[in-house]
């Protein structure tokens, strides 16, 4: 689960100037927020930089927490 849809309401950005700014559609980011999508690697980075540019300080954690850090046991049910 990302923190994107929190991040981006906090700093009042509609999914369609988000969108805008990374190249997508705003469907696209909609999915993302819902976690039907995972962006790769790339649109994170585009992500991370769009929402900069709105005065907030983050990193891809931030945005996108990976979850077996967050819940130790993901990583065990996936061994």
């Amino acid at each position: 689960m990302s923190n994107l849809r929190d991040i981006r309401e906090k700093l009042k950005v509609t999914q369609k100037k988000l969108a805008a700014d990374i190249g997508h559609s705003p469907s696209s980011v909609g999915h993302y927020e819902a976690g039907r999508r995972s962006p790769d690697i790339s649109t994170c980075h585009l992500i991370v930089t769009a929402l900069g540019k709105y005065g907030e300080t983050l990193t891809i954690e931030d945005v996108f927490p990976n979850p077996s850090i967050l819940d130790p046991a993901h990583e065990s049910a996936q061994a």
